[in-house]
């Protein structure tokens, strides 16, 4: 039997792969129980352990509040990454890591294939894009990196719970309508990562695109919500300069899935079928 252990373990992913059932034996650990910026306990456990995979979910993902807190940003984004990395390398342990659509700069109008040219416009942004680097560098085999995006989930923070909340307040909501990307449910990529867990072995390092299928503007997101939800909130389109965020993003960051679609015999979910599902278990 595989040990895996699933850094991050608390958030919105990590709780959606524990619902799922596997024949590994596997560890969650949230920052409270295993602190990846501390390399002596993360070696000790995965040593001691006798670690097959690890699943890093941890990570600093206030994209806002990143920006004010550069150093803290970093060490949990690039440095602690850089030292599980060599970890893994050393031990042959495979990695598999997650990373983000806001790698890119959001000007392009078609989406992003793994090989585009990456330059990432705020500290949350470039701290996983120097991750993946530093991966890529440490580990030239053994290595998942997997880019997804605007993840949502019945856990956690995210924007399809923070819509269906605010229309239970308000009778108007205002929501920006020129940023473009793909949802991403967390039940569909957790579905993915059991599947590489039991598929990859310790081959040439590789990133792997993950969204749902489609894209749309928060906008457009935000409409389809409250559809589902059988709500009269009326949504106003703002520009992103009317939102007053501190960090920059990406005016558009669909990512093109044809890889892993085409590496695993599969389609991406259309990203409207998957977000009634969620809503479904949500409102249950």
């Amino acid at each position: 039997m595989k040990n895996i252990l699933i850094t991050g373990a608390s958030g919105q992913l990590g709780c959606e792969i524990k619902d799922l059932k596997s024949d590994c034996k596997i560890y969650f650990k949230s920052k409270l129980e295993l602190d990846i910026t501390d390399f002596n306990e993360l070696k000790s456990f995965i040593k001691d352990k006798n670690i097959f995979t690890v699943v890093n979910l941890a990570a600093y993902t206030n994209v806002d509040q990143a920006e004010n807190n550069i150093d803290l940003a970093y060490l949990i984004n690039l440095d602690s990454v850089i030292k599980l990395a060599e970890i893994c390398r050393d031990r042959k342990v495979i990695l598999i890591h997650i990373s983000t659509d806001y790698v890119f700069d959001g000007k392009r109008k078609t989406p992003y294939t793994e090989t585009c040219d990456c330059a990432p416009l705020s500290v949350y942004g470039r701290s996983k894009y120097g991750a993946e680097n530093a991966i890529l560098s440490i580990m030239n085999r053994g290595a998942i990196i997997i880019r997804t995006s605007w993840l949502y989930s019945i856990y956690g923070d995210n924007f399809v719970k923070k819509i269906i909340e605010l229309s239970n307040a308000k009778d108007q909501i205002s929501v920006i309508n020129d940023q473009i990307g793909s949802p991403t449910y967390a039940k569909d990529l957790a579905i993915f990562i059991l599947e590489l867990i039991d598929f990859i072995g310790y081959e040439k390092s590789q990133i792997y695109h993950f969204s749902n299928n489609g894209e749309v503007s928060w906008f457009d997101f935000s409409k389809e919500i409250l559809r589902l939800i059988n709500s009269e909130t009326e949504v106003i389109p703002i520009k992103t300069e009317a939102f007053n965020q501190i960090a920059l993003r990406p005016k558009y960051s669909v990512l093109d899935t044809s890889k892993y679609e085409f590496d695993f015999f599969t389609k991406s979910k259309p990203w409207r079928v998957s977000l009634q599902k969620m809503i479904k278990r949500y409102l249950k």
